[in-house]
Formats: C-alpha cells, sequence, structure tokens
C-alpha cells in the first residue's frame, strides 16, 4: 500500500490503445474453413519484419494450430502452462532474436513483453474484455 492510498485508479488501465487498428473476420462460415483462412492470413506476413502472436483458449487448440502451420512449412512455437517453463524461455528467447516469428499461445502469454508484434491473430475470441486488451 502507498501512504495514505487504499485504491488506486486510472483512467488507461483497461483501455485499447487508440493507435491499435482492428479488423474482424467471421471464418465459421468459409470454405475452407478456419485454419486455412489462418493459414493465408500468417502467409502475408511472413515476409514482414514482425512478430505474430495467435492466441488460442486451450492447450490443445494451441497444439492443433501449430501442427497445422506446421504442416504448411510455418515456422511456430507453443507457448501455454502445460510446457516446462525452461520451454517457454526458450519460445521467447527464440522470438526475441528473431528466430521464430510466429507463436501460438494462450492467456498465458498475455502481458508477456514481447517485441517487434506485428499482427496479434485471435483464433479463440477472448472470453472477457479485459483479456482482449491484454491480449
Amino acid at each position: 500500500m502507498f501512504a495514505g492510498i487504499d485504491i488506486l485508479k486510472t483512467q488507461n488501465f483497461e483501455r485499447v490503445n487508440l493507435n491499435t487498428k482492428f479488423s474482424w473476420e467471421e471464418v465459421e462460415s468459409m470454405k475452407n474453413g478456419p485454419e486455412e483462412h489462418l493459414v493465408r492470413l500468417i502467409e502475408q506476413d511472413l515476409g514482414e519484419d514482425y512478430n505474430i502472436i495467435v492466441f488460442c483458449d486451450t492447450q490443445k487448440t494451441c497444439d492443433h494450430i501449430s501442427s497445422v502451420l506446421f504442416d504448411k512449412d510455418i515456422p511456430n512455437l507453443p507457448y501455454y502452462a502445460g510446457m516446462e517453463s525452461m520451454l517457454r524461455f526458450e519460445t521467447l528467447h527464440q522470438m526475441y532474436n528473431g528466430k521464430c516469428r510466429v507463436i501460438v499461445g494462450t492467456n498465458l502469454l498475455r502481458g508477456i513483453d514481447t517485441l517487434n508484434v506485428g499482427h496479434v491473430i485471435q483464433y479463440n475470441f477472448a472470453r472477457s474484455p479485459e483479456d482482449f486488451i491484454h491480449r
């Protein structure tokens, strides 16, 4: 606690940066399905000089999406609580060093100090406004 302060408030804590650009795409009804659309989105960005984070709700979904991307020759690494902490550390290390530019993770990844992220893709949409903002 700060001296004599019981509650600390800020107007900007749960707000989205005004410079953040969003786009929404409903992919459930698309002919080739959400996985193929995700692959196309990522392939469009592979020539760019930034990292991509794909958020999923569960470890199982992360593993599935990671496999789909590998099958399409898109290098990526997972990041979720079920991994050993050294593997999670290595995933971030690979991203920071530019060796792996696509990370597929759960909400455990939100709030991690990530560098040079150009796109955040919510494969599974956030379940709360706080999750959405912090992703």
